[in-house]
C-alpha cells in the first residue's frame, strides 16, 4: 500500500488527486512542525496563512456572485431591507489579511496559492486541507466545498455574508444552492448526496432540522474533528471516545518481524484486501505484529472496542462512519478482536484498513488476508522478558533461569508484558525495594480473575507434602508431577525434546478416588509446591443447555488459565469429561462436539490440569489416552486412618485415646476430619473443655447416619475405666 494513497484497503480506489492534481501528500505521514528560513515561521504558521489565502479567494468569488444578485435586485421590490446593508457588504469582501493582521492584501491568484502549497510541502508537507482531500479522495471542488464551510470558523464576516446572499439574517451558514452559485455548477447538488465522498466519509453535514426541507436550502457545517484537522491540530473524535482507543505495545521476536515483513511487502502490491485476519492463540503477539504492520505501512494503529458500539440502527451506522473517517484521517489501522466470536461485519466492511486478532475461523467477506501468527516458545518469550525488564535497573534474582521458568508456566503477550513488569516495579518501589521474582509473579497471576469469568472460584493453597496421607506410589507421581513443571524447559529447549508444533508441553493429571480420600488436598499441593494459583472450576457454571456457550466458557476458562499460570482443578470431572455418546439426537450431537473441544483444549493447553474423579470408569478412553499421570487416591486402610486419626487434632488438645480402634471406623479422610471438628464442638460447650471418646463416638455416629452406613460398634463401644 503506497503511502501515496488513502489509507484504506491496500490497494483501493485511495489514487485520488489533490485539489491542484500535485498528489503532494506523498511528502509527510508524520506530524508536520519543521520552520522556514524566509520569515513564515513553522509549517502550523504556513498552513494558516494558506488558509488565508484560500479564504481570500473564496472572499473574490463570493464578490463575483454579490455583483449578480445586486443587478437581480433592483427589481426585487420584496428584498429584505435593513438586515445586512451593502455597505456592510462590502466592507466585509475587503477585508482580505495578512496573517499578522494587516490589511491590504491583494486577493491571491492561482500562482500565489500553488507558491505556498510549495512552500509547506518543503517544510513539513502539504497544507491540511490537501491532504484531507488526500486521505479522502476529495477533488478540487470538494476542496472548494470544505472551504466554504469553513471559513465562518476562521472569520465571523463569511457568516453575514452568507446571510446576505441568502437575503436572510438567519442564514449564518452555507447551503447546497450557495455552494453552486459561488463555486459554480460542478458544485452541484450531486456531491451533498449520500454515497458521495462529502457525506460518506461525514466530513460535510448537511441538515436543516426538516425533514421535508429542500436539500438545496439545507445547511452545510463542518464538526469540530474536521475543523480541527484542517488547522493542522492533533485532535480526536469525541464520539469515538471509549470506542477507538489505543492498542498496548511491545517487543518482538524475529518471527514477528519476519511476518509482518512478508506481509507489508504483500500489502503493498495487492490491489485489495477488504480485512487482515491476524490468527493466533492468546498470547502469540498478535498485537506486536499488527505494529509492525501498521509502522511498516506507515500508520498507526488503533483498538476498536466493538462491545461499546450501540446495537444496529442509525446511531451505530454513523459511528462506524466516523471509525472509518478517524481511520482515514489520522492514518490509522483499525484493530478489532474475534476471540471466541466473529469480529463486527460493519467495521470490517467499513472500507477503512482493518486488522482482526482472531484465534479461529470466522465468517469472513471474501478476499480477507489471513495470517497464522506462531506462538512464541519459551525460549522467545524469555528473551522478551529480558527485553522488557533491561531498562529496570533495580531488580534482584530475576535472571535469565529464572525467566525461562516463568516463560514455562505463564503465557503473556509482548503487548502485555510492559504493562506487568511496571505493576511488579511499582510493587517492589512501594515497599522501597528492589524487584524480586515475586513481584513479577504475582502481576502475572492477578490478571486471571477477571479473564477467567464467573466459572472460576481461586482456592488459596494451604497444605504441603507433609500433610498428605497416602501410599508411597502417590506421592511419589506427586513428585514427579512437580519435578516435570520444573523441568521443562531443561527437557523441551534444552535437550530438543519438543514437539514441532509445540503441543504437549502442558501436563494433564487425573486424580481418582472415592470423595474425601485428598484429591483436593492434593492439588493444593502441587499449587504450593509450584508456587501456583490454584482456580477451581465450577462446572454448573461452564456447561451450558445452549448450543455453543459450553465451548465458549470453556475458551475463556483456558485462554485465561494460559495467560497467567493457573493450576486449573476439574472436580468431579466426570460431570462433563464423560463418555461420549451415540449420535441419536442433534442433543447427542453437540454434546459430543462440546467433549471433541475440550480434548482439543487440553491437548493444546500447556499449563497444569489436574481432573479429579470418583467415577473413573465414566471416563472417555480416548480423554484418558491425553493424560500425563494417573494418580489413584484409594480409600485408606487401617494404618492410614490411624494416621489420619492423630493428625485431626492439634498436639496442645489431642485426646488419650485408643487410635486403633478409631481407626477400624471406615472414614476416609474428610470423614474423620469433619468427626474430629463437631467432637471438638461437643467438647468446646462443656466445662470444663475437654474432647472425650463419648464425643468422638457422637460425632462419628452422625457421620455415619449422614452417609446412610452403619458403624463398626466394637470401634464405637465405651472404653472402660477412661472417659
Amino acid at each position: 500500500m503506497p503511502e501515496t494513497e488513502v489509507l484504506g484497503p491496500p490497494g483501493a480506489a485511495g489514487r485520488s488527486s489533490t485539489a491542484n492534481g500535485t498528489g503532494m501528500e506523498a511528502a509527510a505521514v508524520g506530524a508536520p512542525g519543521a520552520t522556514g528560513a524566509d520569515g513564515q515561521g513553522s509549517w502550523h504558521e504556513g498552513n494558516l496563512r494558506y488558509l488565508d489565502l484560500r479564504l481570500a479567494r473564496l472572499r473574490r468569488l463570493i464578490t463575483a456572485e454579490v455583483d449578480r444578485l445586486r443587478h437581480t435586485w433592483r427589481d426585487d421590490d420584496l428584498r429584505s431591507e435593513g438586515i445586512i446593508t451593502d455597505a456592510e457588504a462590502d466592507g466585509l469582501l475587503a477585508q482580505p489579511r495578512h496573517p499578522d493582521g494587516t490589511k491590504g492584501m491583494s486577493a491571491p491568484d492561482d500562482h500565489a496559492i500553488a507558491a505556498q502549497e510549495r512552500w509547506l510541502l518543503a517544510h513539513g508537507g502539504p497544507p491540511a486541507l490537501l491532504r484531507l482531500g488526500a486521505r479522502l479522495g476529495l477533488d478540487a471542488t470538494d476542496l472548494d466545498i470544505v472551504v466554504l464551510c469553513l471559513a465562518p470558523h476562521l472569520d465571523p464576516g463569511f457568516a453575514r455574508l452568507y446571510a446576505y446572499a441568502a437575503d436572510d439574517g438567519r442564514r449564518t451558514l452555507p447551503t447546497p444552492d450557495l455552494a453552486r452559485r459561488v463555486l459554480g455548477e460542478r458544485a452541484g447538488l450531486v456531491r451533498f448526496l449520500g454515497g458521495r465522498p462529502l457525506r460518506d466519509h461525514a466530513i460535510v453535514h448537511v441538515d436543516d432540522g426538516a425533514d421535508s426541507a429542500p436539500l438545496a436550502s439545507q445547511v452545510l457545517r463542518l464538526d469540530e474533528r474536521t475543523v480541527a484537522f484542517l488547522l493542522g491540530e492533533e485532535a480526536r473524535e469525541a464520539a469515538l471516545d471509549g470506542i477507538l482507543g489505543p492498542v498496548p505495545t511491545g517487543p518482538r521476536t524475529e518471527a514477528h518481524e519476519t511476518v509482518a515483513r512478508t506481509l507489508v511487502e504483500f500489502l503493498r502490491e495487492e490491489e485489495s484486501v477488504p480485512a487482515i485476519d491476524l490468527r493466533g492463540r492468546p498470547g502469540a503477539g498478535r498485537r506486536a505484529v499488527a505494529h509492525a504492520v501498521a509502522a511498516g505501512l506507515g500508520v498507526r494503529l488503533g483498538a476498536v472496542h466493538a462491545g461499546r458500539l450501540p446495537p444496529p440502527g442509525p446511531e451505530r451506522a454513523r459511528l462506524v462512519r466516523l471509525l472509518r473517517r478517524e481511520s482515514l484521517l489520522a492514518r490509522t489501522a483499525l484493530m478489532v478482536d474475534a476471540d471466541g466470536e466473529a469480529p463486527p461485519a460493519d467495521v470490517v466492511a467499513s472500507g477503512a484498513l482493518c486488522i482482526v486478532r482472531s484465534d479461529g475461523p470466522w465468517p469472513a467477506p471474501d478476499g480477507v488476508l489471513r495470517v497464522d501468527v506462531p506462538v512464541p516458545d519459551a525460549r522467545d518469550q524469555a528473551s522478551l522478558w529480558q527485553a522488557v525488564l533491561a531498562p529496570q535497573a533495580t531488580t534482584e534474582g530475576i535472571d535469565a533461569a529464572w525467566l525461562a521458568h516463568l516463560a514455562q508456566q505463564v503465557r503473556v503477550g509482548p503487548t502485555d508484558m510492559p504493562a506487568l513488569a511496571a505493576e511488579a516495579d511499582r510493587t517492589a518501589r512501594l515497599a522501597g525495594r528492589a524487584m524480586t521474582p515475586d513481584d513479577l509473579w504475582r502481576a502475572c497471576r492477578d490478571q486471571v480473575g477477571a479473564a477467567m469469568g464467573d466459572a472460576a472460584q481461586r482456592i488459596e493453597p494451604c497444605a504441603s507434602m507433609e500433610d498428605l496421607v497416602l501410599p508411597a506410589d502417590a506421592r511419589a507421581q506427586l513428585q514427579e508431577i512437580v519435578d516435570q513443571v520444573r523441568l521443562r524447559f531443561l527437557v523441551y529447549d534444552g535437550w530438543g525434546l519438543a514437539r514441532p508444533d509445540a503441543r504437549g508441553r502442558g501436563i494433564s493429571v487425573l486424580f481418582s478416588g472415592a470423595s474425601g480420600t485428598g484429591k483436593t488436598m492434593a492439588a493444593e499441593v502441587l499449587a504450593r509446591e509450584l508456587g501456583l494459583e490454584l482456580y477451581r472450576i465450577d462446572l454448573a457454571g461452564v456447561v451450558s443447555k445452549y448450543v455453543g456457550e459450553t465451548e465458549k466458557n470453556l475458551r475463556r476458562v483456558f485462554d485465561g488459565a494460559e495467560r497467567a499460570g493457573v493450576l486449573l482443578f476439574f472436580d468431579e470431572a466426570d460431570a462433563l469429561f464423560t463418555n461420549r455418546t451415540d449420535v441419536k439426537d442433534s442433543h447427542d450431537r453437540y454434546a459430543n462436539l462440546e467433549v471433541d473441544y475440550l480434548l482439543q483444549r487440553m491437548e493444546a493447553y500447556q499449563g497444569l490440569a489436574v481432573l479429579a474423579t470418583n467415577r473413573k470408569a465414566a471416563m472417555d478412553a480416548a480423554f484418558l489416552r491425553r493424560l500425563r499421570f494417573h494418580v489413584l487416591f484409594p480409600f485408606p486402610d487401617e494404618t492410614a486412618r490411624q494416621e489420619l486419626w492423630r493428625r485431626a487434632f492439634p498436639p496442645a488438645v489431642r485426646p488419650e485415646l485408643e487410635w486403633d480402634r478409631l481407626a477400624r471406623l471406615e472414614l476416609t479422610g474428610a470423614g474423620i476430619r469433619n468427626t474430629a471438628l463437631n467432637a471438638a464442638f461437643l467438647a468446646a460447650s462443656r466445662t470444663p473443655p475437654r474432647i472425650t471418646h463419648e464425643d468422638i463416638v457422637h460425632a462419628a455416629r452422625r457421620e455415619f447416619a449422614k452417609m446412610d452406613r452403619t458403624p463398626d460398634k466394637a470401634a464405637l463401644a465405651p472404653v472402660r475405666g477412661r472417659t
